[in-house]
């Protein structure tokens, strides 16, 4: 196949090459995308990962990947309308000391220092672990039965337009080399 360029009456650029070839490549490779479909399912895990750790921390007031986590609720709330936070702090009424911690599912206290979802790390490790990729699907679960509940709470398993940039990186890259 030829390719000719024409400016006005004369010829600038010729080019000559074979588009067919070419073409027959990319509609061959169009076919498969498991290969940018897996590179894309490790971006997605680095990038849930990161946002356990970034959303996770107390006191962050920043938005991470266009969402933004609660703290933990408070315990209870006194008589005299003094909110108890989750991880204690305030004076007892009644003996001496501060009020501890909320106790978690796993026998740890709630602090400052503590990360939201991180309890025992299981749902953060366990977040799109189930996985299958075809030629043209990627489908990614967690296994852990109360993370549809975290995710309505807490988004941790969604796309933004920075993941949908990148797969399409991917596939374009798939596609030309």
């Amino acid at each position: 196949m030829n390719f000719l360029y024409e400016f006005g009456n004369r010829m600038d650029v010729q080019i000559q090459h074979n588009f067919g070839t070419v073409i027959s490549g990319m509609l061959a490779k169009s076919q498969d995308f498991r290969q940018p479909l897996t590179d894309f399912y490790g971006w997605m895990i680095r990038r849930t990962n990161l946002t356990f750790s970034k959303l996770g921390k107390r006191g962050n007031s920043t938005a991470f990947r266009e969402t933004l986590w609660n703290w933990f609720a408070p315990q209870y709330t006194r008589k005299d309308g003094t909110v108890v936070p989750a991880e204690g702090g305030i004076a007892k009424v009644r003996g001496s000391g501060a009020v501890k911690g909320r106790l978690r599912h796993s026998g740890t206290r709630v602090t400052s220092r503590s990360m939201m979802m991180r309890d025992r790390r299981t749902l953060e490790q366990s977040a799109l672990s189930r996985f299958r990729i075809g030629n043209d699907y990627l489908i990614a679960q967690t296994p852990i039965k109360y993370a549809k509940y975290q995710q309505a709470k807490r988004p941790f398993a969604f796309m933004v337009n920075e993941d949908v940039e990148f797969l399409r990186k991917q596939i374009l890259k798939h596609l030309t080399t």
